[in-house]
Parts: C-alpha cells; sequence; structure tokens
C-alpha cells in the first residue's frame, strides 16, 4: 500500500487530478477503445495492477520477472549498461539494476504511454521515474517498496511498498490466454460491422 505521503493521498497536481477524474467518468460505460482499461484489452498490465503468480530467474548480469499473466517477462539489466536513448520507449520500461547487500535496487525509465500506473490512474506520463527495492527478507518473502517520480502529474515524488511471498513447492506458472474467447469489446460497444 500506500507508505508515503504518511496521510495516504497522492500528491496530484491539481490539473492532472481533475483530467483523471474526468478520463475515469468516460470509462464506465466506456466512450470509447481509449477508455477501456488496458487489461480488457489483453494488454500489458500497468506498474501496479495484479499480474502474478511472478517467477523470478537470475541468469548471468540480469534478472528477469516472469509473470503468469499474458506471459509478460521483465528483464533486469545488472550489467552497468546506461539507460536506452530517451526516444526508446518500451511497456516495462528501461530498468537498470544493482545489488547492495541482500536489496536488489531497480533504475526504471523509459515507459512508453500504452500502460497505466493501475485501474484508477489510466495512464502515466513520459517523466515517470522508479526507483525499486527488492529486499530478501527470508527465504520465502522479498520485501517490496517503489518510489514513484512523474514530476508532469505529481507535486512529489510517493512510496509504495509490499511484498512477494514464495508459492508453494512445485508450482508453476500456468499457460494464459486473454483473449481467446473473450467478448469484453463486444460487450462494451456491440458487434462491429459487417464489411
Amino acid at each position: 500500500g500506500l507508505v508515503d505521503p504518511p496521510n495516504k493521498v497522492l500528491p496530484w497536481k491539481p490539473e492532472e487530478d481533475k483530467k483523471r477524474r474526468d478520463f475515469l467518468m468516460k470509462t464506465n460505460p466506456a466512450a470509447s477503445l481509449r477508455f477501456v482499461e488496458y487489461d480488457a484489452r489483453c494488454a500489458l498490465p500497468g506498474l501496479f495492477l495484479n499480474a502474478g503468480p511472478f517467477e523470478f530467474i537470475q541468469p548471468e548480469k540480469e534478472v528477469v520477472m516472469a509473470s503468469e499473466y499474458n506471459h509478460f517477462t521483465r528483464t533486469i539489466h545488472l550489467d552497468g549498461r546506461p539507460h536506452l536513448n530517451s526516444d526508446i520507449r518500451l511497456f516495462m520500461g528501461d530498468s537498470i539494476g544493482h545489488w547492495e547487500g541482500n536489496t536488489l535496487i531497480v533504475d526504471t525509465t523509459n515507459f512508453n504511454e500504452f500502460t497505466a500506473f493501475t485501474r484508477e490512474i489510466p495512464y502515466l506520463s513520459d517523466a515517470l521515474h522508479t526507483i525499486e527495492r527488492y529486499t530478501i527478507a527470508d527465504q520465502n518473502n522479498i520485501d517490496y517498496e517503489v518510489t514513484v517520480d512523474d514530476p508532469k502529474l505529481f507535486t512529489k515524488p510517493w512510496k509504495t511498498a509490499g511484498l512477494f511471498r514464495r508459492t508453494k513447492k512445485g508450482y508453476e506458472i500456468m499457460e494464459y490466454a486473454c483473449a481467446e474467447g473473450s467478448l469484453t469489446l463486444e460487450n462494451i460497444f456491440g458487434k462491429p460491422p459487417s464489411q
């Protein structure tokens, strides 16, 4: 959950909070495809959508997070490379990490406009920058904390925290098919016109 600011209220710029509220008023019913949450369109999840379970894999010089949801993977580079050119934008951003003891520190920039913070914050800006801390607490738990800095939307950075917990031994990431047989868009907008 939200841990900073202490009052648990996101530090929105007033004009951006108004834009967000206006946007949300067009989501139910959806005024157009732009107002249908990414999740319902089988797009990659936003930063804080529940997209697990995850598998953490650590080949040499990177950490890869594989998710059961939509089979997306996120690669965190540990080889000391700089961030990509700012013209290159990615769904999950460009993640560069390093270890400090038992904590993986991940610096991420270069998010594209086709993802979101959450269902309630259905977009982000090109200025988004996150710093994540994955701390191995014990053999079954990883404490998670992320500082979100998006100066186009917020007056100051804010922080949220949670944890990753090991599943029962033997669990495997399962097949996931979002689009097969999905009637989400048809249910919202009706049958598409025939040719």
